[in-house]
């Protein structure tokens, strides 16, 4: 790895004491990890990561694109010190009351993912990206997912800040120099400079400044960036909290998770090393807006609608049915009561699509298969092996045998999308734009 000089010797003064050892890090392999969803699964692994549940580190790296339970969003795989957020829900977060949470870089979504799985049933997140083929990246992984207490929006930040003193928590994962990207990703080590690491502090200062107006008194924010540098993580915020007069609240964590803290003034952080723990350069504080904190009281509502049959069980009364231009979609309820809130923004998707009607017939969306929450007895499901899974999602020919009309393709039970069987043939309704497009 060629890295850059002026990083090298930003470094070895940042940390002299083992310089060495943190440059010769970058030279190992990066680990794969991944995050089970529990929504749909409980396979697990033996080398869990401590500091999140249901994480793991593996041993080797697959080929997740060649395996269908990856798109039927059994798992996500996400870089494992970005996880140490669960930690921050657990001790600040983690209630029963109804809380809005906001993820405004949310892109491609593995802090969004994992955000859906900590909070509770009256709660819901807003996941934003403001680059729009990436948002579009983030809502095909939302609505694998299959949560369905999601709302994605592809918006600048500025025109969040209508909704003032509105959101719980914010998490402002900003956009940094990526220097903790660079043994996983060889082009982030090609595109730093000192130029553009100026850039980002002033980048994030703005989206900072920009959130403070949503979030309530009282409410939590969290700031990541995933750089070693103190002037986008620690002075960045120093210089924030002159502005702003912010608390910043101490998280606990195991001394053997490795895991070092920064302190720097008042502001107090969290960050993974190279040559000490498992991840890839993580950067985590925890801001505290002052005033006292008000929050909706969580209640479970019983809606009556048409689509009420799709739901489970569990789900049947966490979930309205709302008609947005044209298309149904289940919403959890506090997000149907707030979505007009919403408007505003440039909504990507809401909840769960159920479908659109035409013709006074419903064609479900791609959305409602992958739902955690559908009644199983909604639609016939067809079983695939694993070939002609893969046939499924890459969207080539295979044989079928089950009843006509709409079926859900299955792989090991777990729900991949929808075909329909004409007799002679059937459609594909698999989303041409996810498609597996590699060899197998």
């Amino acid at each position: 790895m060629n890295l850059p000089s002026a990083f090298v010797k930003r470094i070895q003064e940042q940390f002299a004491d083992n310089a060495d050892d943190f440059i010769n890090a970058l030279t190992n392999e990066p680990k794969t990890s991944i995050r089970y969803n529990r929504a749909k699964t409980s396979k697990a692994e033996n080398n869990s990561i401590p500091w999140a549940k249901d994480a793991y580190f593996l041993e080797t790296r697959p080929s997740f694109t060649l395996d269908p339970l990856f798109h039927a969003g059994h798992y996500y795989v996400q870089e494992a010190s970005s996880m140490l957020i669960e930690q921050v829900f657990n001790q600040y977060l983690k209630t029963d009351s109804a809380m809005r949470i906001l993820d405004i870089c949310a892109a491609p979504g593995g802090k969004s993912t994992h955000i859906m799985s900590l909070i509770n049933d009256q709660s819901y997140l807003v996941s934003n990206e403001i680059i729009s083929n990436r948002s579009n990246i983030l809502m095909e992984n939302i609505i694998k997912w299959g949560t369905g207490n999601a709302l994605v929006t592809n918006s600048d930040p500025s025109k969040f800040t209508y909704l003032k003193n509105h959101f719980d928590a914010i998490l402002v994962d900003a956009p940094c120099s990526g220097e903790g990207l660079f043994r996983k990703n060889p082009d982030a080590c090609a595109e730093w400079s000192e130029k553009n690491c100026t850039i980002c502090v002033h980048r994030q200062r703005d989206i900072f400044r920009t959130m403070w107006e949503c979030l309530k008194e009282g409410g939590i924010m969290i700031y990541s960036t995933c750089t070693y540098n103190p002037e986008e993580n620690e002075r960045n915020l120093a210089a924030l909290q002159e502005e702003f007069n912010f608390d910043v609240l101490p998280l606990s964590l195991k001394e053997e998770w490795q895991i070092q803290e920064v302190k720097f003034n008042s502001i107090l952080g969290y960050q993974f090393l190279p040559h000490k723990s498992n991840g890839e350069g993580f950067y985590l504080s925890i801001i505290q807006k002052p005033g006292i904190l008000t929050q909706k009281e969580g209640k479970i509502k019983n809606r009556n609608h048409p689509f009420k049959s799709f739901l489970n069980e569990s789900s049947a009364d966490k979930f309205d049915a709302k008609h947005v231009h044209n298309r149904d979609y289940f919403m959890p309820n506090n997000m149907s009561d707030d979505f007009d809130a919403y408007k505003s923004l440039h909504i990507k998707h809401a909840g769960v699509c159920i479908g659109e009607e035409i013709n006074k017939k419903l064609i479900p969306d791609h959305s409602l298969a992958l739902f955690a929450g559908l009644n199983v007895n909604s639609f016939p499901r067809l079983d695939l092996e694993e070939k002609s899974a893969l046939n499924y999602l890459a969207k080539r020919d295979f044989v079928i045998d089950g009843p006509l009309g709409w079926n859900v393709v299955t792989f090991e039970n777990a729900p991949l999308g929808f075909i329909k069987n004409m007799g002679n043939r059937f459609n594909n309704y698999y989303p041409n734009e996810w498609k597996i497009r590699m060899n197998f």
